[in-house]
Formats: structure tokens, sequence, C-alpha cells
């Protein structure tokens, strides 16, 4: 065996014991963190109930397949390989596509993404007298500049207050609250504070 033989075996015994057993683990977790990121893209980008769908038909091809190569008695390597590749494309281009998406949130607006209307009050009175909501997703932020404790409650006119539309927390004074009142039919309501019902009144518009 001359020296050149003698130095290749060398660097090839060394990539075995050293190189490979470090590189190997490093692209199956490079590997995995694609798969996941593409699969959650995909997730993502659908609704609540096709996610759980796909999420379970992921788990069941994972289980399907783990199963058909335990059972194989002889798989080649070339195979096994081959079918590998193509199901870690299949997951890299379907998540490719659906990054392109912005994430699902349902039929309407994300709350986050829905501007409050803006209500403040002071000196025993509101900011305004009229409140215009939208009919899905209303959010008002409320901020109590005044001395004393207020909130905001609607009804549907000032002659039926036995029961509110919506009724926002009592709000201490100098504070700020985040009243989410959903959805409203269209319409022109009633709203005042529960601490002060006869001073501080006014409308609702939701459109």
């Amino acid at each position: 065996m001359t020296s050149h033989d003698t130095e290749r075996a060398e660097r090839a015994e060394i990539r075995e014991r050293a190189i490979l057993p470090v590189l190997i683990p490093v692209l199956a977790i490079v590997l995995v963190e694609i798969l996941v990121f593409s699969l959650s893209r995909v997730l993502l980008a659908t609704g609540e109930m096709r996610a759980v769908g796909i999420a379970l038909g992921a788990a069941l091809a994972i289980l399907i397949g783990a199963s058909a190569i335990a059972a194989a008695d002889r798989m080649k390597t070339a195979s096994l390989a081959a079918l590998l590749v193509l199901a870690v494309l299949a997951v890299v281009a379907a998540g490719a596509v659906a990054a392109q998406k912005p994430p699902f949130y349902g039929s309407g607006p994300p709350k986050s993404a829905v501007p409050g209307v803006e209500v403040s009050a002071q000196n025993l009175a509101f900011s305004t007298k009229e409140i215009k909501l939208p009919a899905n997703n209303a959010v008002i932020d409320f901020k109590n500049a005044d001395k004393q404790p207020h909130n905001i409650a609607i009804f549907p006119n000032k002659n039926s207050l036995t029961k509110a539309l919506f009724r926002g927390d009592i709000t201490q004074p100098g504070a700020s609250s985040v009243y989410k009142v959903g959805s409203l039919t269209p319409g022109a309501y009633y709203f005042h504070c529960d601490v002060h019902p006869t001073q501080m009144t006014g409308s609702v518009v939701v459109t």
C-alpha cells in the first residue's frame, strides 16, 4: 500500500468516525425544522377544521409509512430514499404555496386587527353623544379621564333598560378599558353609564 493510499484511508476513517456522527444529526435537525415550518404554514393558511384534518392526515401517513417500512422484508435503500425525498418535496412545496397567503382567521377579520372606536369620559360626560360601530367585531377603547368611575352599557333603546345588549366593566378614574362589544344587528341603539344613567347617555349607530 502506498503512502497515498494510506493517507486516503486515514481521511476516510476520520470522516466516518468524526464528521459523519456530527453531520448526520445536524442534517436531520435541519430537515425536521424545514418540514415543521412548511407544515405549520399550511395549517395557518387553512381553516380550523381543515387544519385539524391535515394534521391528523399527516400523522396517519407517518404511522402507515413507518409500519410499511418495518413490515417489509427487504426494501432497497434507493427506494426508501426516493420515497422520503418525494414526501419532503411535497411538504416543502405546499408550505411555499401556503406562505404566500395570509393566516386564516375565519369568515371575519381578526379581532386584533379591528380598530377600536375611541370614547372617553370627563366631567360627568362622554366625549361623544353618538358612537358609530361596525356590525361585526365591534370594539370600544374607553378612557375614563374623570374623577369618578364610569362604564358603557348598550340597550335596544332608552325605554328598554332591563337587559343590556352589552355592558362594559366599570372603569376606575384614570384607567382605560377595551370593550369587545362583538356583533350587533345594524340599526340604532341607546347607551349610558350605569353609574350615572341619567347624566351620561347617547346613541349607538351600527352599520
